[in-house]
């Protein structure tokens, strides 16, 4: 079984015996997806892979290559919106933690957590 699909059933124990509504089993998703270390490290590589080709310290830059690199499509200006403000938060709270990082390690960070929900967008798992 596919890895990526293996989390959904390894992360609810008796999923299979499970009734639950639609609205429910995208909770249920995003939860294991969420917490997965699998996806996390994936975030990771996706991150190092983007680091390649993308200024990760460009915030228009990270969030364009990691579309194309994920979704394989560019973002509408309404997620770069949404982009642009998630990476400032997560810049800033990676700036302030008690482990303080410079501006090249928490941009770094940031755009790995950006890959981390681009992963996790149904847009990535299911066929439109």
């Amino acid at each position: 079984m596919c890895r990526v699909f293996f989390i959904f059933k390894e992360s609810f124990p008796g999923f299979a015996r499970m009734r639950v509504s639609h609205e429910d089993w995208i909770s249920l998703k995003g939860e294991g997806q969420l917490n997965d270390p699998f996806l996390l490290e994936h975030a990771g590589h996706a991150c190092e892979r983007l680091a390649i080709s993308a200024d990760l310290e460009d915030t228009e830059q990270a969030i364009a290559a990691a579309y194309l690199q994920i979704l394989s499509r560019t973002p509408s200006p309404a997620e770069l919106a949404r982009c642009r403000e998630y990476l400032a938060k997560q810049i800033d709270v990676y700036r302030s933690a008690e482990s303080a990082h410079d501006a090249a390690a928490a941009s770094r960070l940031a755009v790995t957590d950006l890959c981390h929900m681009l992963i996790c967008a149904n847009e990535f798992l299911y066929l439109q």
